[in-house]
């Protein structure tokens, strides 16, 4: 019988980031190693592009089984802070 974790299936926060670009680059990067991940606030960040950090910026958002090696990749890309 297969057994189901709600816990590693859990839909978390890997990285927020204020540009859509890095946030794409992000999302690529993890898309190619076979990681599922989804970006929060994509649209916001083109509505209302002066003063959208303080929103939350786009959110890159992975599963919590997943969120070491997203977070590996992710660093791996070297993003200016």
């Amino acid at each position: 019988m297969l057994s189901y974790n709600r816990n590693e299936n859990e839909i978390v926060l890997c990285r927020t980031f204020s540009s859509d670009i890095e946030a794409h680059i992000a999302q690529a990067a993890l898309e190619e190693e076979g990681l599922t991940c989804i970006l929060e606030n994509e649209i916001f960040s083109r509505l209302y592009p002066i003063g959208f950090n303080s929103i939350g910026g786009i959110r890159l958002m992975v599963k919590s089984r997943d969120m070491e090696r997203a977070g590996e990749i992710v660093d791996s890309l070297s993003f200016e802070n």
